[in-house]
């Protein structure tokens, strides 16, 4: 007897594909899904994130969440890369290093209180890095291409001497990017410990501490 057209293997991918697909701007919509991810993974951690919640968050059904990704790990994943390109924005403008008072001002930025989201979802997914290797990697390398984009924009900074040639310009980058991780883990734990004033003041602070002496 001849199986229904609908039991094929193609046929149940078409399925699927319907089933889940969204209308509009797929674009837009993945990026707004994005957003939710991120909120979701905030406030309920890596353990608390599914398909289910994004998609209870979004106000939507978990088939439009895995049209765009089709379980958790590809959604971690979407995340990771949607975190790590914000930031990387922050290093490179058009393809070229970004002006270090600029970047350092954009950096601070994610400092504040109106970003704690972004800041707690980063450190999310930094936290299970450490026990995931093949996620592990993936950090890995996006951490590398972040530190070498560092790397290059204190070397402008150096050539255009508004950066110190004293101190190598890798080790520069290590240590700008250790404060950047200090100040997420503070900023995480106490949100509203930075003010608008402080702020400002430790972007001075920063500019003074790699500026020639």
């Amino acid at each position: 007897m001849t199986k229904p057209l609908l039991e094929s293997p193609l046929s149940e991918e078409m399925t699927k594909a319907k089933r889940g697909r969204p209308t509009g701007d797929r674009d837009k919509k993945r990026e707004e899904l994005l957003d939710v991810a991120i909120t979701t993974l905030a406030h309920e951690g890596y353990s608390g994130l599914s398909i289910r919640k994004v998609a209870q968050n979004a106000g939507g059904s978990t088939g439009t969440i895995t049209y765009y990704f089709a379980n958790k790990d590809e959604l971690i994943l979407g995340i990771a890369d949607e975190l790590f390109k914000r930031f990387e924005a922050i290093l490179v403008s058009e393809g070229e290093p970004t002006d270090i008072a600029t970047a350092i001002e954009q950096w601070s930025l994610w400092s504040s209180a109106d970003n704690t989201d972004l800041v707690r979802a980063f450190l999310q997914l930094q936290s299970y890095a450490t026990i995931e290797p093949t996620f592990a990697d993936f950090v890995q390398k996006r951490n590398e291409l972040i530190l070498s984009q560092l790397i290059k924009m204190i070397e402008k900074g150096q050539q255009a001497n508004i950066v110190r040639n004293d101190i190598p310009a890798d080790i520069l980058a290590e240590q700008l990017s250790a404060m950047g991780d200090g100040f997420m883990i503070s900023l995480s734990i106490h949100p509203n410990r930075l003010s608008s004033e402080k702020i400002n003041a430790l972007q001075q602070c920063i500019k003074t501490l790699i500026s020639p002496t």
